[in-house]
């Protein structure tokens, strides 16, 4: 049997159910957003999943725009992937 080493960066944490925003969070952090581009980055990083970081990055090119769907491709940014492995 050959012995694997595992690496603790790949361990998924698990989140406790109080960790987790709910969709009234969501509303309130909307609400507070103020304006219509606070509050398409707030729902956008909601919908997305993705980190600040890759929205700041991100370029018009990074777009793919279909019929009612927009999707989003983001690369990492060089720091979090580096954190990542």
């Amino acid at each position: 049997m050959k012995w694997y080493r595992v690496d603790k960066h790949n361990i998924v944490k698990k989140l406790n159910p109080q960790e987790i925003l709910t969709p009234e969070d969501i509303k309130a952090l909307v609400t507070a957003a103020g304006s219509v581009r606070n509050k398409a980055i707030v729902f956008t990083l909601w919908e997305s999943g993705c980190r600040i970081s890759e929205l700041l990055n991100a370029r018009i090119g990074d777009l793919k725009f279909s019929e009612k769907v927009v999707s989003f491709f983001a690369e990492l940014v060089a720091s979090v992937a580096k954190e990542l492995k």
